[in-house]
C-alpha cells in the first residue's frame, strides 16, 4: 500500500518527536530492510570514487536521518522508491555489473524486467515479457513495420499468439524518471529523485552543500525515449472481441549534466525539481546500451469495456439518487428539490464513452460493411481511481489510428457542404473503410468540429444525402455536452459571486488605462472627419486592450469571436480598405442607412453568424494590423473563449469587457448618417491584400 505522507511541514516538524516510532516510519524501515535483504547488497558499495569517504550508509540509516532531520518529503520520496524497487538497486547492480565486463555501459543489467500490474482486464501470457526482453536489437530498416520484425516473430512463437497482428507505432515519448551517471556512461541509479534524496540526507538535508559536491563530480542525467507499440489478436465476432498487446522500446542515452550551473537549491524540492542541467553537446548525448523490448500490459478489450460499463452505470445509478437543491443564482429565490433527471433531461441516454466508439462503429456503414475496429484503431487506456474516501474509479480511452501513411487536415471553411464531403471522403478511400472520416472527426486532428457541423447543416438544408445514425446521434449529444458546459459556466461567471470577483478583475486592470483611454476617446469626439475619428479610436481601443490582455481568454490563435458578425461602418471600411490595397464594394448586400440623429447603436440583420470572417487564415486575423473597432474592443474576462462560441437556436452571455465609451462614440460621430454593413459584406471575397496601414 502507498505510503503517503502530509506535506505541512511546519506541522511535521512539529510532531517529529511523536511519529518517529510511528507505524509509517516502523513499517517503511521494514520495508528497507527486506528489500536490501532480497536483493543482497549495499547501497553504498561500488560508488565509493564518486561519494565522499565514510559513505557507507544503508537505506534504513537513511530513513533514520531523515526522521531525525524532519524530513517527510524525503521519507515520501524513499518510500516510492522502496516500493517500486528503484532506491539503490540498480546503482549498485550496474556498477558491479560494469566493472565486471571491464566497462561496458550497463543498463541492460535492469532493463528488461517487468513487472506487469494486473487488473481485472489484464492478461498474463506464460513467456510472453520474457520472449519480448530478449529480441535482439532492431534492425535499421526506415519502415515500423520491417524495423520490429524480430519482436513480431518472437511474440507470434508465443503459444497461442501465432495470429498477433502489427497495429501501429508512435514514437516521441520518454520516461519522466531519469538516471544518473558518470560522464563516461556507467550508470548509478536508474531514478534520479530517489538519488537525489539519498545523497540530500547523507548531507545532513543541506541541500546547498549537496548541490556543491555533485556539481564538482561531474554527472549526467540520462533519458530514456520510447516507442510505443500496439499489437492486436482478433478473436472476430464482436467488434470488442480481441486483445490489445502494449509494448514499448526504451533507449537510454546521456542527455544533460546533472543540476544547473545558474540555480542553487534551497530545499530537496528544489533539488529534486532543478535536476536537469545543461544539454550535452551533440556528440557526447551517446547510446547507454541497446534498445530494449519491455511490455508495458496485455488488455482483454471486452472484459475492459464490460468493466467501464458497469462503473458507468454505478456512477449514473449515484446520480439517479442524488436530489439537489436548486436555487435562483441571482435572487437565491429555492427553486424546489429537483432530480438529475429533471435538470438534465437524457444526461443518461447513450452509453459510456469508451463503449460507444463500438456501438458507433457497428452501427456505421464501416461495421456493416465487414470492416473490423481493431484493425483501424487501438485505443490508449486509462484506469484512474480517486484517491480520496469516496474512491471512485473510471476507465476511459483514447483512440489511435493505425493508418501508417500520411492523411492531409481536411480545411472545413472552403467550398460547398457537398465539396466538403467530397474532400471526407477521401479520407474512406485512402483507408479503404466507409465513412472512416466520421471517426478521425472523433479522435485526432485531421477532421476538425467544424466540419461535422458544416455536413449535418448541409444534410438538413438537403444539399447533401447523409443516411448515418452515428453522424446525427454525434450531433445531438455534443450540442447537448456544449450547452451543459456553457450554462454551468453562465452561473459560476456571471452569479453573484463570480460577478463580484469578475468586477473586482476589470477594476484592477481599467483604473490604471482609464486616463489615457478618455483622452483618446475625447479627441476622437473633437477631430475634424470621420476618417481621423477612427483612427483615434483605435487608439483607445489597443489602450484597452494592453490593459486588460493578462486578464483576458483573447490569445493569439483564438479565432471564436471571428465567426460572429462585424459591424463596419462605411467610412471605416473604406479606411481598411486604402491600408489592405483593395476598395470595398460600394453596395454591400445587407446595408443598413443610419440617421444622422443616431442615439443607440444601429440594428441590422444578423447575416453570417458562424461563418469564418473574411479575413481568417488558420485561425489568425490576416489583416490585425487593420482590423475594425469592434474587434479591438472585443473581449472576453474568461479563462477561455467556452462562451464566445455560437450555438444556432441559443443565447449565451459572456462577460465581454465594458467598451460601452468608444462604441457611443463611434455610432454617434462613425456611423451617423452613412452607411452600416458586416465586414464580410464589404469584403466578400478575400484576394492578396497589401502591407499599408491605417493613417490620419
Amino acid at each position: 500500500m502507498p505510503i503517503k505522507l502530509r506535506d505541512d511541514e511546519a506541522k511535521e516538524r512539529e510532531l517529529m518527536g511523536r511519529f518517529t516510532k510511528s507505524a509509517v516510519i516502523d513499517d517503511l524501515r521494514a520495508r528497507a530492510s527486506r528489500v536490501e535483504e532480497e536483493q543482497g547488497f549495499d547501497r553504498r558499495t561500488g560508488t565509493a570514487q564518486l561519494l565522499p569517504p565514510g559513505a557507507d550508509e544503508s537505506t534504513e540509516a537513511l530513513i533514520d536521518r531523515a526522521v531525525a532531520y524532519g524530513e517527510w518529503q524525503a521519507l515520501e520520496r524513499m518510500a516510492e522508491g522502496i516500493e517500486e524497487g528503484q532506491l539503490g538497486k540498480p546503482a549498485n547492480k550496474c556498477v558491479h555489473a560494469s566493472q565486471a565486463r571491464g566497462g561496458e555501459n550497463a543498463s541492460t543489467c535492469f532493463a528488461n524486467v517487468t513487472g506487469l500490474r494486473m487488473h481485472e482486464y489484464t492478461i498474463e501470457i506464460p513467456g510472453l515479457v520474457e520472449s519480448v526482453a530478449a529480441v535482439a536489437l532492431p534492425s535499421l530498416s526506415p519502415r515500423a513495420k520491417e524495423k520490429h520484425e524480430a519482436l513480431m516473430a518472437a511474440v507470434r512463437g508465443v503459444p497461442g499468439l501465432a495470429a498477433v497482428a502489427w497495429a501501429t507505432s508512435r514514437e516521441g515519448g520518454w520516461l519522466t524518471r531519469r538516471g544518473v551517471a558518470s560522464a563516461d556512461g556507467l550508470v548509478l541509479s536508474t531514478d534520479h529523485a530517489a538519488w537525489l534524496t539519498s545523497e540530500y540526507l547523507a548531507d545532513g538535508a543541506r541541500a546547498l552543500q549537496s548541490y556543491e559536491r555533485l556539481r564538482e563530480l561531474q554527472l549526467r542525467l540520462t533519458k530514456t525515449e520510447l516507442t510505443e507499440i500496439y499489437l492486436v489478436l482478433d478473436r472476430g465476432g464482436a467488434q470488442d472481441s480481441f486483445v490489445q498487446i502494449e509494448i514499448e522500446m526504451q533507449q537510454e542515452t546521456l542527455d544533460c549534466e546533472l543540476l544547473r550551473r545558474w540555480s542553487a537549491p534551497r530545499t530537496l524540492q528544489d533539488l529534486v525539481d532543478e535536476a536537469c542541467g545543461d544539454e550535452l553537446p551533440a556528440d557526447e548525448r551517446l547510446p547507454l546500451g541497446a534498445p530494449r523490448y519491455v511490455v508495458k500490459r496485455v488488455i482483454d478489450v471486452a472484459k475492459f469495456l464490460s468493466l467501464a460499463d458497469e462503473l458507468e452505470e454505478r456512477k449514473r445509478e449515484r446520480a439517479r439518487t442524488t436530489l439537489f437543491d436548486v436555487r435562483d443564482s441571482y435572487t437565491k429565490e429555492a427553486l424546489g428539490v429537483k432530480s438529475l433527471a429533471d435538470l438534465d433531461p437524457g444526461h443518461d441516454k447513450f452509453p459510456c464513452k469508451a463503449r460507444r466508439l463500438f456501438s458507433d462503429w457497428e452501427a456505421s456503414s464501416a461495421g456493416r460493411a465487414g470492416a473490423r475496429l481493431c484493425q483501424h484503431w487501438v485505443l490508449k487506456t486509462s484506469d484512474w481511481q480517486d484517491p480520496s474516501p469516496r474512491g471512485l474509479r473510471e476507465l476511459s480511452i483514447v483512440p489511435v489510428w493505425t493508418y501508417g501513411k500520411h492523411l492531409a487536415e481536411v480545411s472545413s471553411r472552403k467550398g460547398t457542404g457537398q465539396q466538403l464531403l467530397d474532400k471526407l471522403q477521401v479520407i474512406d478511400r485512402r483507408t479503404g473503410v466507409p465513412f472512416a472520416w466520421f471517426f478521425y472527426l472523433l479522435h485526432g486532428n485531421r477532421v476538425h468540429d467544424g466540419s461535422g457541423h458544416r455536413i449535418i447543416n448541409a444534410a438538413e438544408a438537403g444539399e447533401i444525402d447523409l443516411p448515418e445514425p452515428a453522424m446525427k446521434n454525434w450531433s445531438s449529444a455534443d450540442r447537448a455536452a456544449h450547452l451543459a458546459r456553457v450554462r454551468e459556466r453562465e452561473t459560476d461567471v456571471l452569479g453573484p459571486s463570480g460577478r463580484e470577483t469578475l468586477d473586482a478583475r476589470a477594476k484592477a486592470v481599467l483604473q490604471p488605462a482609464n486616463g489615457d483611454r478618455l483622452r483618446l476617446v475625447n479627441e476622437a469626439l473633437t477631430a475634424p472627419s470621420r476618417a481621423k475619428a477612427i483612427v483615434w479610436l483605435h487608439r483607445a481601443a489597443d489602450r484597452l486592450g494592453m490593459a486588460v490582455a493578462p486578464e483576458v481568454a483573447c490569445r493569439r490563435g483564438c479565432a471564436a469571436c471571428c465567426h460572429q458578425d462585424v459591424l463596419v461602418s462605411d467610412a471605416e471600411a473604406a479606411l481598411i480598405g486604402r491600408a489592405i490595397g483593395r476598395k470595398p464594394v460600394a453596395e454591400p448586400a445587407g446595408a443598413v442607412v443610419v440617421a444622422r440623429d443616431l442615439q443607440d447603436a444601429p440594428v441590422v440583420p444578423i447575416r453570417h453568424s458562424g461563418e469564418p470572417c473574411t479575413f481568417l487564415q488558420d485561425d489568425q486575423c490576416s489583416i490585425f494590423r487593420n482590423r475594425p473597432l469592434l474587434c479591438r474592443l472585443h473581449a472576453n474576462f474568461d479563462r477561455d473563449a467556452l462562451l464566445c462560441q455560437i450555438v444556432p437556436g441559443e443565447s449565451i452571455s459572456a462577460p465581454y469587457v465594458d467598451a460601452s465609451i468608444e462604441k457611443a462614440v463611434y455610432h454617434g460621430k462613425v456611423t451617423a448618417g452613412g452607411l452600416v454593413a458586416d465586414l464580410r459584406d464589404w469584403f466578400p471575397t478575400m484576394p492578396k491584400q497589401g502591407n499599408g496601414t491605417l493613417a490620419e
